[in-house]
């Protein structure tokens, strides 16, 4: 066996070399042909000694297979003995878009689970970065995850022409045994348009019939007719065993495949096949089907509840007598969910469960076996009236760093606008991205209920145009202070470019703003220097926005609009000094007094938020105090500006109002955050000068 295996990798070598070669050449076709079919018959017998050897091999568990074969599905469940292991699985994750889908599929099998489990993600950069994110803050038990570059599947697939929907990453799968490390030896691959309606250990068991039978792989057979050709007049499919097999669910036997040299056998296989067909319709599909017709005795058939597809001319309804014996349900058609079949409106409703499900919940787990069940530790009972306050910097809440699709070239001394926002304030984000022509990173504080609310939002008020914006969801808790400064901070930290602008989603920057504001930097930058952006607000609903600065001081005169706070909070922004700006043209420098929360542009670098100020009072200010006694010089600048849009009052400021508690709890860590403050730094700016 391991002369023919070396024989086997001879030739493949030939093959390769033969295939680079032959790229280049205006004879591809002519030249391939004959080189495929020397390789036929040269190959022959080597497949059929392959096709002996398993045989053999199974041989060797005949009794035991017998047996396997007359057991029903709940008694095969029962007999195996894996139910410790942890189960491996790979999945193909590139885009944005396909990361809200792993979410989805991720839940339902953290849904189910009782196991230990480890992902493996084939991803790009982009991809890595937010899965990465994504189950740092989710703090899984028993969960691990690996990241293999995209870059390094696509290299050995990009030559394979294909007119999927899916694009060079529907080939990726074929990879995944060269990517995965040779301690791991099985694997469940996955698509990303599935969800688990059952443990996954059970489709993990198969794997004892698959090694016993020295399988390299298991699937299910596919639920269409598109492998018998008759879908359309001219319709040529790829040649498969009978009506072929679906690659959205597959046990990959790695040993085994490896042993048999995978790699060279899909390449062979495909520039063969592509002589005759030219591309593949079904990505990775086609290409393993056509592997398993030529070497009939390396697949394994799982039950058709393992894969139940939901495409347009699918036949799944032959597989079931009702819903319930599905294990896990395919949405294996361009139109995903909103495919229409007979029990389409059941499996969305439970798909819609499975989504809005909170995933906070996963944090804990009982597992299977005699090992301790990891859980979250019970916090001590504290009899601190303002534990909510003081432990607010020590949560770790789940994000989903860039919801939405964000594609932005950043420029030379660029700056992003930098805020955050409840669900209450979505309505808010449009007329912003209207105003601010640069790029814009927000934390928005949503339940798992709501993604699909913002990301629909999204679409529709921007209308395919949001590259600009970064949006990360943080998820809510049952905590009742809204943790204002956790989410700035989850927004500041994902910022690309040298300069912040700090803001509120509530107000407006004038017209233009983004472009004053890159050519201010490129004058004035200088280290520890803030850029202060005067505030305004006004209290009508129906406004027409001032394009520049006469136009807010004539509002000004004439009463629509007003310094910002100067009724209710006027020592919050009064250093700003409005009565210089109103006549000068060059920027002023200002001292930082108590009190004082200007809306300012600086260094991405800039400290970060104290998070112990969550809800209402002082959240803004500590910061403004924090740079200050870390040196900051405080400018203004004269030819830019904001404006406050009316809403309704927050919860928090209303608890604010009406809790004495509340108010005595950020008086207290007010005085804390100050003796901090005082005790590591000198404080001030010192010979600050333009």
């Amino acid at each position: 066996m391991m002369l023919i295996r070396k024989r086997v990798v001879l030739l493949l070598v030939v093959i390769a070399m033969g295939v680079i070669a032959l790229l280049v050449s205006s004879q591809v076709h002519l030249v391939l042909g004959k080189k495929v079919k020397w390789l036929e018959n040269e190959n022959q017998f080597l497949i059929k000694e392959l096709q002996q050897f398993t045989t053999s091999s199974q041989q060797q568990n005949i009794h035991r297979q017998r047996k396997l074969y007359k057991l029903s599905e709940e008694q095969f469940s029962m007999t195996r003995s894996s139910h410790c292991e942890t189960i491996h699985i790979a999945i193909v994750a590139v885009g944005y878009s396909t990361i809200r889908s792993v979410v989805i599929l991720v839940k339902s099998i953290l849904f189910y689970r009782h196991n230990a489990l480890h992902f493996h993600f084939v991803s790009d950069d982009s991809g890595k970065y937010v899965l990465q994110t994504l189950f740092e803050t989710w703090k899984l038990p028993a969960v691990d995850t690996s990241f293999y570059a995209a870059a390094m599947a696509q290299e050995k697939v990009a030559w394979i022409p294909n007119s999927h929907y899916s694009g060079v990453f529907g080939l990726m799968k074929l990879t995944i045994p060269s990517l995965l490390p040779l301690s791991v030896q099985k694997v469940i691959v996955l698509d990303t348009d599935l969800m688990l309606t059952s443990d996954i250990l059970s489709l993990w068991r198969y794997f004892e019939v698959i090694l016993a039978e020295v399988k390299l792989l298991g699937l299910v057979e596919n639920q269409s007719d598109w492998y018998f050709g008759n879908l359309w007049e001219g319709h040529k499919p790829w040649p498969a065993l009978g009506r072929g097999f679906n690659t959205g669910v597959m046990l990959f036997n790695l040993k085994q495949m490896r042993a048999h040299n995978w790699n060279g056998l899909w390449n062979t296989v495909t520039t063969k096949t592509l002589m005759e067909y030219e591309l593949t319709a079904l990505a990775d599909q086609d290409i393993i089907n056509a592997i398993i017709l030529e070497g009939q005795n390396l697949h394994y058939v799982l039950p058709c509840f393992w894969n139940a597809q939901l495409s347009e001319h699918s036949l799944s309804d032959n597989c079931f007598n009702n819903v319930n014996e599905f294990k896990l349900v395919h949405w294996n058609s361009p139109l995903k969910q909103a495919v229409k079949n007979k029990y389409s409106s059941y499996f969305e409703s439970v798909y819609e469960m499975i989504k809005n499900q909170n995933g906070y919940q996963y944090r804990e787990v009982l597992l299977n076996c005699d090992q301790k069940s990891e859980q979250m530790k019970p916090v001590a009972a504290s009899t601190d009236p303002c534990i909510a306050f003081r432990s607010a910097n020590k949560s770790l809440l789940r994000i989903h760093p860039f919801i939405v699709g964000y594609e932005y070239e950043r420029r030379v001394h660029d700056v992003t606008l930098v805020t955050q926002m409840s669900m209450d304030r979505l309505h808010m984000l449009a007329p912003l991205y209207a105003h601010w022509n640069g790029p814009i990173s927000i934390a928005v504080y949503a339940t798992d209920s709501q993604v699909q609310e913002v990301t629909e939002h999204i679409s529709r008020v921007l209308v395919n145009n949001s590259k600009r914006l970064a949006l990360h969801v943080v998820f809510k808790t049952n905590s009742q202070l809204y943790p204002i400064n956790y989410l700035r901070n989850v927004a500041l930290s994902k910022v690309e470019t040298s300069y912040v602008f700090l803001s509120d989603i509530d107000f407006i920057p004038m017209d233009g703003a983004y472009e004053y504001l890159l050519e201010a930097i490129k004058i004035l930058e200088k280290p520890k220097r803030l850029f202060v952006i005067p505030a305004f607000e006004t209290h009508l609903y129906r406004f027409t926005y001032p394009t520049n600065k006469n136009e807010v001081l004539n509002l000004l005169q004439n009463g629509s609009v007003s310094t910002f706070r100067s009724h209710e909070w006027k020592r919050g922004h009064a250093p700003t000094n409005y009565k210089h700006w109103a006549k000068t043209g060059t920027p002023y420098k200002i001292k930082w007094v108590d009190d004082y929360e200007p809306y300012v542009v600086v260094q991405s670098n800039v400290t970060k938020y104290d998070e112990r100020f969550a809800g209402f009072g002082w959240n803004k200010v500590s910061h403004m105090m924090e740079l200050n006694a870390q040196g900051y010089e405080f400018v203004v600048l004269p030819s830019v500006f904001m404006i406050h849009m009316p809403h309704s009052p927050s919860p928090d400021i209303n608890l604010f109002r009406k809790s004495k508690l509340y108010r005595d709890c950020v008086q207290v860590i007010k005085t804390e955050f100050k003796q901090e403050i005082d005790r590591q730094n000198t404080g001030g700016c010192k010979e600050c000068n333009l």
